[in-house]
């Protein structure tokens, strides 16, 4: 480990480059336990603006260890959940291919439905209108300026 000094008239300093580059470089060095800091509080936000139905988007939401690269620690906040691009993109309305359905007449008081069975899977699926637009949220990069507090 080398030691490197400034000298400037009034004041002499010395410090080992090497635990300086650990402090600064490494994950466990204080800037590595900050970033894991940040991250998490990204994620705490990222959690709290995440559209809630059943709770699988907010439970996907995940913190990375912190690791190292050359520049220093880094740590990614990531969704684990199969519909997030959805949520973060948004999407049209759509409304049912009726060449792909049939027409079924369930019991009581139903208007007529489309049953469509999915190319994969073995339930069938019951569709009286068009699936409702979803707006884009993209809470994920929203949640950002919960590192910068």
């Amino acid at each position: 480990m080398a030691l490197r000094s400034l000298n400037i008239p009034g004041l002499a300093l010395q410090w080992n480059s090497g635990a300086v580059g650990v402090l600064l470089r490494s994950k466990d060095g204080e800037v590595g336990k900050d970033v894991q800091r940040r991250a998490y509080a990204v994620q705490k936000r990222a959690k709290r603006q995440a559209p809630y139905r059943y709770g699988t988007l907010r439970r996907g939401i995940r913190v990375e260890s912190v690791r190292e690269s050359p520049i220093g620690p880094y740590s990614t906040v990531t969704s684990n959940a199969k519909h997030t691009w959805y949520v973060i993109a948004g999407r049209p309305e759509v409304s049912p291919d009726p060449s792909r359905a049939q027409k079924v007449y369930l019991e009581g008081e139903y208007p007529p439905a489309l049953k469509f069975q999915p190319r994969r899977g073995s339930r069938n699926i019951f569709r009286y209108g068009p699936v409702a637009a979803v707006k884009p949220n993209n809470f994920l990069e929203d949640s950002i300026d919960a590192a910068l507090d």
